[in-house]
């Protein structure tokens, strides 16, 4: 099996390629002797697979659509511009190379501490209904929002009091931080990205779902976690507290991540907390499940699936007991 290139990128032998290999055919692409490592990664509209060998590499790229190429080039563009460097060819390796950019260096948290500060991911609930009136909203740019509103990049938490130590940067780091915050306003996935690299750094990935290979053969091997940690966890953790807390003020029939559908009525707590948010969609509502559900003329599409089948889902909030970090990060 060999890839179809459609187009040589502008540098660093990176190669369009005309779709995505699974990854049984990326483990038989360099299955030779000296052949090096092959990696395969998707993310943010593209996927990617890389071949290193000794000192040499290729990157190949399959994006799912013009618009997703379109937003990438433009994002890695901004990257490049940003760090006088010819950064790399996805998003997960670009956050990378900004964070050691910054020049900010943390040790990442003890499991234990990890699992303290963000027991879950996302803020979810969904009670199913038929509402005549509804207003779906949304945090604008959730994490990012969070993570600019943080008096330092640099930060300690100590678990054991929920309190935050605020670090100092030196005059070059606070400079390339503000920098940073202003070149990625524009570019959603590369923030994303550079949240997620940071929240838990370089994991083990089991076989059964692995995405590197040695000469053909499934390899895990040992990677540097990021240095921005602290900072990732306290970002998820706040956007958790802040749509758990809007959820419970505005008696929310729905809520995921960093949106809530109520009867109509703002969230106020947001208001309260000077968060920027927007109205996705107001009118008549049906609810069937997470991620299924119709606003006025706004739906998803898993939303005809279920409601056709008349399948309904509930789900049970899982909640932050001690919800206070958002108030230190917005005091």
């Amino acid at each position: 099996m060999a890839l179809e290139i459609i187009n040589t990128l502008e540098s660093r032998r990176a190669y369009e390629i005309a779709r995505m290999p699974s990854a049984l055919e990326c483990s038989q692409l360099w299955s030779n002797p000296g052949d090096g490592f092959t990696d395969r990664g998707l993310s943010g509209g593209i996927g990617y697979v890389t071949h290193s060998h000794g000192d040499r590499g290729e990157t190949y790229v399959w994006f799912h659509s013009d618009a997703d190429k379109r937003k990438f080039l433009c994002a890695r563009r901004a990257a490049s511009d940003m760090l006088s460097l010819d950064v790399g060819w996805h998003y997960g390796k670009i956050a990378r190379q900004i964070t050691e950019w910054l020049g900010i260096r943390q040790r990442p948290l003890p499991a234990e501490t990890h699992a303290v500060i963000l027991p879950y991911w996302h803020y979810q609930y969904c009670r199913p209904v038929d509402l005549e009136t509804a207003a779906l909203y949304d945090m604008c740019g959730a994490y990012w929002q969070v993570a600019s509103r943080c008096k330092s990049p640099l930060l300690y938490i100590n678990p054991e009091n929920d309190k935050i130590i605020w670090g100092c940067l030196t005059s070059e780091q606070e400079e390339r931080w503000e920098r940073l915050k202003e070149v990625v306003k524009a570019h959603k996935r590369l923030r994303l990205a550079i949240i997620g690299v940071n929240s838990v750094g370089w994991r083990q990935t089991p076989l059964r779902k692995v995405s590197t290979w040695y000469r053909g053969k499934p390899f895990s091997r040992p990677r540097t976690p990021t240095s921005l940690q602290p900072l990732a966890l306290l970002t998820v953790r706040t956007s958790f507290e802040l749509t758990q807390l809007a959820a419970r003020d505005s008696a929310a029939w729905y809520s995921n991540c960093d949106s809530i559908m109520t009867e109509g009525n703002p969230p106020k707590y947001w208001d309260d907390c000077g968060i920027e948010y927007r109205t996705v969609a107001t009118g008549p509502a049906n609810v069937q499940a997470l991620g299924a559900y119709r606003v006025g003329e706004y739906r998803t599409v898993p939303f005809d699936l279920m409601y056709q089948t008349e399948t309904v889902r509930f789900t049970d909030a899982k909640t932050v007991s001690h919800p206070v970090y958002h108030e230190q990060v917005f005091a």
